[in-house]
């Protein structure tokens, strides 16, 4: 996997190759997710959260005739403060 670090004051590439191990990409090296092959299905990201961020995952449906899903904002704040703290 790769993991792409943001550019600014806030992260040092070192300490975190330090902390977490990899190799720096080759002089060059460019990454486009409209070239990417590799996409997950709603069903695999479902299944990564509940693996990773929270067993209890669950989706609601907004209204018994919609197809339209959606997680409340409680859980939504919980996803993003779990994301956050494994960084």
């Amino acid at each position: 996997h790769y993991v792409i670090l943001p550019s600014t004051q806030l992260w040092d590439v070192g300490e975190y190759m330090a902390t977490f191990g990899g190799e720096r990409c080759p002089e060059g090296f460019s990454y486009s997710s409209g070239t990417n092959d590799a996409w997950l299905s709603v069903e695999d990201l479902r299944a990564l959260i509940k693996q990773h961020v929270d067993p209890t995952f669950s989706v609601k449906q907004t209204s018994p005739d919609s197809p339209t899903r959606a997680i409340d904002m409680a859980t939504a704040r919980e996803f993003y403060e779990a994301a956050m703290a494994s960084v």
